[in-house]
């Protein structure tokens, strides 16, 4: 039971389109929140009512996407910094409870009003561990995605998740992706370009 008032924003699931996709996102959000007790975590709960999950989350204002977008110049390097450093903590947290998240990018970081951060959308998330597994090299959105994974790599962790947020911190200081290929190959050319191999 709530005992204060808060904005929420609810999302219906189908469970019938994607039901290995949404449980994993679901029981990976609700594992990582019980691991943690004493963070705050954008997840607040899940009912089930006939073919559809419908997950509660706290509302916020805007994603760092489309926030930038009404931005008449890039952040300051001080609003770099504070936001990067909220992003490093939260995926320090994913990775010290082994979860890589693989689809980080500005349209699923979350800001609000009172300069709140939240990372989202952890459908491509996975647990890890040592020895690494092999998973799919086919997550990250393309412009954030790392080079090992545009080889074609199987066998990753924390790395592929680190990449992206460099990617994200030049997308702050500049106001445009740092890579923007087009397609695979494309974008193994602008990073090795840009990086002069």
């Amino acid at each position: 039971m709530w005992t204060s008032t808060c904005l929420v924003r609810t999302f219906q699931i189908s469970i019938l389109d994607y039901f290995e996709f949404q449980l994993r996102l679901v029981f990976s959000s609700q594992e990582i929140k019980q691991q943690n007790a004493d963070k705050r975590n954008i997840y607040h709960g899940f009912t089930v009512q006939k073919s559809s999950i419908f997950m509660v989350m706290e509302y916020m204002e805007h994603d760092l996407k489309r926030f930038m977008g009404t931005l008449e110049h890039p952040f300051s390097q001080s609003q770099v910094k504070c936001l990067m450093l909220k992003l490093f903590e939260g995926i320090k947290h994913l990775h010290d409870n082994w979860v890589l998240h693989r689809d980080l990018k500005t349209s699923n970081i979350l800001l609000n009003n009172q300069g709140e951060l939240k990372i989202c959308d952890f459908g491509l998330a996975r647990q890890y561990g040592s020895p690494l597994k092999t998973y799919t090299s086919l997550v990250v959105t393309l412009w954030y995605r790392s080079p090992e994974l545009l080889l074609g790599c199987r066998e990753y962790s924390t790395a592929v998740d680190m990449w992206s947020l460099g990617c994200i911190m030049a997308e702050f200081l500049a106001k445009e992706p740092l890579f923007n290929g087009k397609n695979e190959l494309d974008q193994l050319d602008k990073v090795c370009l840009h990086i002069s191999l």
